[in-house]
């Protein structure tokens, strides 16, 4: 008994029920229709971002986690990093001064998106302003 035509039909009949709405909302453009961003709060001071918020959103980690290596490199040169100082723009302290809490700010994002970073672990960003 040949079963190629049972399975064949199977499967056809799984993606059809599977896929079938994925393509139909890709398709007809409505997958992210009426879904709105986080919209984080705006700075409190400063004129501007360092950067484009759209280059802020996609490429913020990068900019961190060069400021991150350098500081381990450093670290590891047995530099003390009580006296260590790197210039640059992409670090905590800089965001602070536009953005003093988290919870408004990188919060929004970050939940809106699902992502946990692990950087409150070992650096003080207060998460609300009782906090600060």
């Amino acid at each position: 008994m040949n079963r190629t035509p049972w399975i064949i039909s199977s499967v056809t009949i799984f993606a059809i029920v599977v896929l079938g709405p994925f393509v139909i909302n890709t398709a007809t453009g409505h997958l992210l229709k009426g879904v709105e961003g986080p919209n984080p709060t705006a700075a409190v001071s400063g004129d501007e971002c360092l950067r484009s918020a759209d280059e802020m959103r996609s490429h913020h980690m990068n900019y961190l986690h060069s400021v991150m290596d350098s500081m381990k490199h450093m670290w590891a040169a047995g530099i003390d990093m009580g006296e260590a100082s790197i210039e640059t723009d992409f670090s905590f302290d800089k965001c602070q001064e536009c953005h003093p809490t988290r919870g408004d700010f990188c919060d929004r994002c970050h939940d809106f998106v699902g992502v946990a970073p692990k950087c409150w672990e070992c650096h003080d960003y207060p998460q609300t302003a009782a906090d600060l």
